[in-house]
């Protein structure tokens, strides 16, 4: 196992969480891409300390540590040996991207205070951790509508 440290705002490697499994340790991970012609950055999902940094299969899709963090990483093939025999490990991680995914699904079915009203019931510190602007790409509006939904919901 290899312990990776990033710094604020710093770019994780591309290929990181696709040849590895990778835990975080400690901070926050920001997963983006630019859309097509404006260049403008779409926040995909975050990652928080003690989750599985998880590969969807976005060919374009980029990480940002949005704090400090701590990566834990386990080659896929040291992985794989380990797991080959272990079938509640492949279990747990399994259930954790269907959890995951499930998730973000649901964010698509409800309007965008009842997301804004999900993930903080999720993650009751994100507006701590993680910029604005961030989390208004992530629900899909922008940082003036959110500013408005945090002043209704207080």
């Amino acid at each position: 196992m290899e312990i990776l440290r990033f710094k604020k705002y710093s770019c994780i490697p591309d290929g990181l969480i696709r040849k590895n499994v990778c835990i975080v340790g400690d901070g926050s991970i920001r997963h983006y891409f630019y859309q097509d012609k404006s260049e403008e950055e779409q926040t995909l999902r975050f990652t928080f300390t003690g989750e599985l940094l998880h590969y969807y299969g976005e060919s374009d899709e980029r990480l940002q540590a949005i704090s400090d963090c701590i990566i834990y990483v386990i080659s896929n093939d040291v992985f794989t040996e380990i797991a080959g025999s272990r079938i509640k490990l492949k279990e747990c991680i399994d259930h954790s991207t269907v959890k995951k995914l499930g998730f973000e699904v649901n964010l698509l079915r409800i309007s965008p205070e009842e997301r804004c009203k999900l993930i903080q019931k999720k993650e009751k510190d994100i507006f701590l951790n993680v910029p604005a602007k961030y989390i208004a790409s992530y629900l899909g509006i922008t940082p003036q509508a959110l500013c408005r939904i945090r002043k209704r919901q207080l």
